[in-house]
């Protein structure tokens, strides 16, 4: 496993428990993948396909993570795309930035 796919999967899987934790069923919605490469880049896409509305101030509404890497470099640039409030739109952006984080520190320590 490349270590974008352990970043996704982690980044999946903390979602998926974020949700557990708030009594939110997962099956409600659900999480696709999307890659796209030309000969310029690289793209791949988380897509977090819930509508979560008051019940949550991470992914109240449908979200993103896009991971693009351009063909002659090493490292991927992420965004996330997300609509809603700002206090849902920092919520999800926050969400994704300690996850990234916390699984960097491990990533590293392995």
């Amino acid at each position: 496993m490349n270590r974008l796919d352990s970043l996704f999967e982690n980044i999946v899987t903390r979602f998926q428990r974020y949700l557990m934790s708030r009594g939110i069923n997962e099956d409600i919605g659900r999480i696709e993948f999307s890659n796209e490469e030309t000969p310029d880049e690289s793209i791949r896409t988380i897509h977090f396909n819930y509508l979560l509305g008051d019940r949550s101030k991470i992914g109240a509404l449908p979200f993103q993570l896009v991971a693009k890497k351009r063909t002659n470099e090493d490292v991927y640039t992420f965004k996330v795309v997300c609509n809603g409030t700002d206090e849902t739109i920092k919520g999800t952006i926050n969400f994704i930035r300690r996850t990234i984080m916390v699984w960097s520190s491990q990533h590293h320590s392995n």
